[in-house]
């Protein structure tokens, strides 16, 4: 703790709930803004040590998509704790919340990819942020100096940890957790009985509103949100709900049907479905981790582009002395970009394609969809070796 509060001035409050508020500060010293979550009730001394987010956020090191705690102010006669973020230009619920146009599976994709990347840095750490939904996810548009593809980046990051556990901990857990339409069954089902794995279902939740714009699971108590989740899904198996520990809930649910991925989210690629589908799987037990869905298909691309990036930031115009070098670098770096854009405009081209057969009326085969892929992913690999960065 190394400021104090009158080194701080409001500019504006940017949000509220039913701890805290959240207001948009300066510093008045070194004039820095920052986002200051300020809590309601009043903390003593005992409670301020063991207040959850706090402790949560000391532990952590630092990672490029959890927001982490700069600084807090601890006004003693008071009572009152204030915690200092960064502060972020939106949250997911406000990037699409008055969209009309979907944004595309490619964008969708990589926020999905630093919210699962942020997820598995919690896990990994023994921790489990048990209130995943787009409020609680944060953005921040920031310029991408990509050696490649210099354009503006969405940096994601997962925020408001007050809800966090502790995988270590003993079960039962806390009985209501999170809000209801990311409610994995688990939390619906059970007294307590959950673990990390209630963050991926309420992700899934989260990747198919920013697909579609509209909330997957939008129930009006926990009934009807397990009678939503069993539209979608179909109805669990006698086995499958006796796997649950600690069952409270003892009601008969009507037989339903599996809806087929496909036809949820008709123009999602097929890898895509697939990590949807993993992660809303009804028993934890067989639902996804976060450290394997890194590893999927799904996010190859992802993971390229950030090892081209990585190895692209070491090279800088600065660190190169000869003319002549620096002029190849110009060059070299035009023609990556030129390679990148060609790539892209395939992308673009083909994607049309498709969306106007489907339009049609026409469905592809998945094994022509398969053969479509691979043509275009080989066209563009071989662009892609073109570009060498040794």
């Amino acid at each position: 703790m190394l400021n104090s509060i009158e080194n701080f001035t409001m500019i504006q409050k940017i949000g509220e709930g039913s701890f805290s508020e959240v207001l948009k500060v300066v510093n008045i010293k070194t004039g820095q803004i920052f986002a200051a979550k300020r809590l309601i009730r009043q903390l003593n001394l005992n409670e301020l040590r063991n207040f959850i987010e706090l402790r949560v956020l000391r532990k952590l090191d630092h990672h490029p998509n959890v927001l982490g705690l700069i600084d807090f102010i601890y006004e003693q006669e008071a009572g009152i704790l204030t915690l200092l973020f960064n502060l972020m230009d939106k949250s997911l619920f406000d990037l699409i919340k008055d969209r009309r146009r979907r944004l595309s599976e490619t964008r969708c994709k990589n926020l999905l990819y630093q919210m699962v990347n942020g997820l598995n840095f919690l896990h990994n750490n023994g921790i489990f942020h048990r209130d995943v939904k787009p409020e609680n996810i944060l953005i921040k548009v920031e310029c991408n100096n990509s050696f490649v593809n210099p354009t503006r980046r969405e940096l994601l990051q997962i925020g408001d940890l007050g809800s966090a556990g502790y995988t270590s901990s003993p079960q039962p857990y806390t009985g209501y957790v999170g809000t209801r339409w990311y409610r994995a069954p688990e939390c619906l089902l059970t007294d307590g009985f959950y673990g990390p794995k209630m963050d991926i279902w309420a992700t899934g939740c989260c990747f198919y509103e920013i697909l579609t714009l509209d909330p997957l699971f939008p129930g009006e108590n926990d009934i009807d949100q397990l009678h939503k989740i069993h539209d979608v899904i179909g109805t669990p198996s006698n086995e499958t709900l006796q796997k649950f520990n600690g069952l409270t809930m003892d009601v008969e649910f009507p037989k339903k049907s599996r809806i087929d991925f496909y036809m949820l989210v008709p123009r999602l690629s097929h890898h895509g479905v697939d990590v949807m589908k993993k992660m809303l799987v009804y028993h934890p037990t067989s639902r996804i981790s976060a450290r394997k869905l890194l590893q999927h298909a799904y996010f190859d691309d992802m993971k390229a582009l950030e090892a081209r990036d990585s190895i692209a930031a070491r090279i800088t115009f600065e660190n190169i002395n000869d003319n002549d070098d620096k002029r190849d670098f110009i060059r070299l770096k035009q023609r990556a970009q030129s390679e990148y854009r060609q790539i892209k405009k395939i992308e673009m081209e083909l994607t049309k394609r498709i969306e106007k057969q489907l339009e049609r009326g026409w469905n592809m085969p998945d094994c022509d969809k398969k053969k479509t892929f691979v043509r275009a992913m080989t066209f563009a690999g071989k662009n892609a070796k073109k570009i060498n960065f040794t």
